[in-house]
């Protein structure tokens, strides 16, 4: 398995019709398994149905699409991404997101096609996506082109509606990697993640999906930039660091379509590596991936995009485990587990309710991380949710 391999969850949940009576609300969880098989064998997704006690495993749905088990510190931006119905899932060996359609009831999965993202020189680095929120428009990042000429661009794919991808229209170039993408809640603005230049961009977003040509960037304090994420009400974007001396949690205010300066807030010490940052549902809590000490760190949110030391949760893993991404709906909590370092061949996912103190509680007793794929060769890697669905 290779070790710098990453996770990816996608929680998804359905809508369902007001004054509807259902027997029990679930949670379909799913992972792109990235595989990463001798002969090119086809990636594939697997998961499972949680209900408040049990979780019921959807055994995996291949794709035409083929993984290299590589992966990015992209913190829940890279590999699926949901979208009512649709599952969206990154394949970095074809270089194509393969589309799969969901059937809210019971989980299962419906393989459609694959689409080409855009980048065609990379044949072993993953291109993070971002979908935004009215589901019309995917931005996928061209991380190849850096290998080759030190440039990079972010591709527009035009979403239809029924789930289908159109052809990608490039955008932005940028002389850096791509590590993150993410979308505001209200759709206007997407934030992106440069290490190469140590600074994070806003790109307005326009009715027709386009980027803006003058983005805002603001610098920050380390190369090595990973997870984004903005609150509800699009006036923060929190952003994981890491380096070989410092790993950080910063946070910048935004002012309409500007972004303000960074403030690090959260040293999780030296030589660690901040996966993911995730808000609770409520946004009083920023969840934090700290892959490098195996810890999950919740971290309370105060005023003026402001953050506190907050409770830290090892949920039982091994030392050298790799807790590396979160996904949350309601208080329920997903955390994937890359388990590359220490010896299992199987990749898992904690399933926990989430506390008010940031604590975090296991819904299904015991041992709260359930096997995935029993492929030896999947080296999963990153999160998305969408809304909980009834049945």
């Amino acid at each position: 398995m290779n070790k710098t391999a990453r996770f990816l969850l996608a929680a998804v949940f359905a809508a369902t019709a007001p004054g509807a009576v259902f027997a029990q609300s679930h949670i379909c969880a799913y992972v792109n398994d990235n595989l990463s098989v001798p002969g090119g064998a086809p990636n594939t997704v697997d998961g499972y149905n949680v209900t408040g006690t049990t979780a019921t495993y959807i055994a995996p749905v291949a794709t035409t699409g083929v993984a290299t088990g590589h992966g990015t510190y992209s913190g829940g931006t890279a590999g699926m991404r949901a979208r009512k119905n649709d599952l969206y899932i990154g394949s970095d060996g074809s270089r194509t997101i393969g589309h799969l359609i969901i059937n809210p009831s019971d989980c299962s999965l419906t393989y459609d096609k694959d689409y080409h993202d855009g980048d065609t020189l990379s044949p072993d680095l993953d291109d993070p996506f971002a979908i935004s929120p009215n589901g019309k428009f995917m931005y996928v990042s061209n991380n190849g082109t850096y290998l080759a000429h030190k440039t990079s661009n972010i591709q527009l794919i035009k979403i239809d509606a029924d789930g289908s991808l159109k052809k990608p229209v490039a955008q932005n170039v940028v002389n850096s990697f791509i590590f993150g993408l993410a979308v505001s809640s209200n759709g206007n603005l997407l934030a992106a993640s440069l290490p190469q230049l140590e600074e994070v961009c806003l790109y307005t977003i326009a009715f027709d999906g386009s980027l803006g040509a003058n983005p805002s960037c603001s610098s920050t304090t380390t190369g090595f930039l990973s997870g984004l994420t903005f609150d509800k009400a699009a006036a923060c974007l929190y952003l994981g660091e890491g380096s070989a001396t410092a790993n950080e949690v910063a946070s910048a205010p935004v002012f309409g379509t500007s972004l303000g300066a960074f403030t690090d807030f959260i040293n999780l010490g030296g030589g660690t590596i901040t996966e993911a940052v995730t808000l609770s549902a409520n946004g009083k809590l920023l969840y934090i991936s700290d892959s490098a000490s195996s810890q999950i760190t919740a971290a309370p949110v105060g005023p003026s995009c402001a953050l506190s030391a907050g409770t830290v949760s090892s949920f039982g893993m091994a030392g050298n485990d790799y807790p590396s991404q979160i996904a949350v709906s309601g208080t329920t909590v997903f955390i994937v587990d890359n388990n590359s370092d220490d010896g299992f061949t199987v990749p898992t996912l904690g399933i926990f309710r989430g506390r008010s103190n940031g604590g975090l509680q296991s819904l299904t007793g015991g041992n709260p991380l359930h096997p995935l794929t029993t492929v030896q060769l999947a080296s999963p890697f990153s999160v998305a949710v969408v809304p909980e669905s009834s049945n």
